[in-house]
């Protein structure tokens, strides 16, 4: 059996740690005020599909259950359109504004990492940590190849503050009324989050990267047996490109096999470049959350994942129509074409949704779909066992919610809770007025990312 993710080996409960904060600001569940952040809001650029925010509740799901592709893929975009324009901030876009976790969850106050970030107040913009994504956690080092960074628009960042969902205490405290109310289980959740709410995953590289280095490309492999894991660096050989120097202008498809990092959302650092590789983006629109995966790729106009992207008046020109994209609102839908071609287990037909750079490296993360994975996203005092990449929807009788509340699908809260940050060895302040280095690209990095795949593999 393994615990779930790195925080859940603290199955030791509610009592245990109610002495441990004794006294504390945890312990009493003091919400502390985020510094130097201004969160803007999202704007749908007009032109868009689906120009207000949040459409309403019975169209999403009207869409959903006729399974309605197109008119999905138009409300996927528009919200990531309206999330990925520039903000007051020139070339900063809106969600880059965010909140983070540091600002959200005030048992973090004492984190390093937390600390000097806070620390910046009024020069908060233009720095954030991150962190091993939980889809990775239990990889070799060697194979965590992409780092990530949790952005909480207002509406989000502030449910979890002024709920204090952040605090073990509290979450203790709510699982222990329900207990004496022998509340049924669809009863046994937080407070679901104000529909306004958006929570958006960044993924990067773990390292920055200069010119000369090698970055993987997701081609659409398919599992051919279950357990298959796929991470970056095991991707083909072929489908790596060597990235150029950022004042090469960007040409895609390129004419070979190198493409200019200007090519990716980037941000400069003292070191080299952080080059964004893709995001997923939860709105709550509908009580279930939509879904949303984008990642790059150099034939962004190309297949079934380019489809329905507005014109350049709604997402304009440039590093951002250079993201694939696939959403849905469900565990099941809308169906595979021809699934059992390749999958013959439990929820043969059932959507498939993730993002490469994350899931593909988890086992059968290729066959996995977000909300079936957010779904288990819980608070159980006494810990708790991942039941790894499973299909289709869990109905709440099953024995793995008994005795736990729900968290609203977000792990962020599940995991949060604990007091701890993944560990992660790079607490990214960068200034983007910075140049950065253009020396070679180290044999560490080439060894992870973008290097020749390791004998044996």
């Amino acid at each position: 059996m393994v615990i779930h993710r790195q925080m859940l080996i603290l199955t030791i409960g509610c009592i245990f740690f109610a002495a441990v904060w004794a006294g504390t600001a945890a312990e009493q569940c003091v919400s502390l005020e985020p510094t130097g952040v201004n969160p803007e809001p999202i704007e749908v650029p007009t032109g868009s599909a689906y120009p207000t925010f949040p459409t309403e509740e019975s169209i999403l799901l009207d869409l959903r259950n006729r399974q309605n592709t197109v008119e999905l893929r138009k409300h996927a975009w528009s919200v990531y359109a309206g999330i990925v324009r520039d903000s007051s901030r020139s070339g900063v876009p809106v969600w880059e504004t965010w909140y983070l976790k540091c600002d959200v969850f005030s048992n973090l106050a004492s984190d390093p990492s937390c600390q000097a970030l806070r620390a910046r107040k009024d020069e908060r913009r233009g720095a954030f940590f991150m962190e091993v994504p939980p889809e990775l956690s239990g990889l070799p080092a060697g194979q965590k190849t992409v780092a990530t960074t949790i952005f909480f628009n207002k509406e989000a960042g502030r449910h979890i503050l002024d709920r204090q969902l952040w605090c073990q205490k509290a979450l203790c405290d709510l699982n222990g009324n329900l207990d004496k109310l022998h509340a049924p289980q669809a009863e046994r959740m937080i407070p679901p989050f104000p529909r306004r709410s958006i929570v958006v995953k960044a993924i990067w590289p773990d390292d920055p990267v200069k010119p000369g280095d090698k970055i993987p490309v997701w081609n659409a492999l398919w599992p051919t047996t279950s357990g298959e894991t796929h991470v970056p660096n095991s991707w083909p050989d072929s489908d790596r490109l060597t990235l150029e120097n950022p004042s090469i202008p960007c040409q895609l498809p390129p004419s070979g096999n190198r493409v200019s990092i200007s090519c990716f959302y980037t941000i400069p650092t003292g070191n080299g470049y952080w080059i964004l590789l893709g995001l997923h983006i939860m709105t709550k629109e509908v009580s279930g959350w939509t879904w949303s995966t984008f990642w790059w790729h150099p034939r962004p106009d190309v297949g079934r994942y380019a489809a329905e992207r507005p014109d350049e008046q709604v997402i304009s020109k440039g590093c951002w129509r250079n993201y694939l994209m696939d959403t849905t609102l469900s565990t099941d839908t809308p169906y595979e074409p021809n699934p059992c071609n390749w999958w013959e287990g439990a929820g043969c037909g059932k959507k498939v949704m993730f993002n490469p750079y994350l899931e593909a490296g988890k086992k059968d993360g290729i066959i996995s779909n977000c909300v079936g994975c957010h779904q288990k996203a819980l608070f159980k005092p006494q810990g708790f066992a991942d039941q790894g990449v499973t299909r289709g929807k869990i109905p709440l009788e099953d024995s793995y919610f008994s005795g736990a509340v729900t968290t609203d699908y977000l792990w962020s809260v599940s995991e949060n809770a604990y007091g701890t940050l993944p560990a992660f060895p790079t607490m990214v302040l960068f200034s983007r007025n910075t140049a950065p280095q253009t020396s070679p690209p180290s044999n560490s990095r080439q060894r992870r990312l973008g290097g020749q795949k390791a004998a044996g593999r």
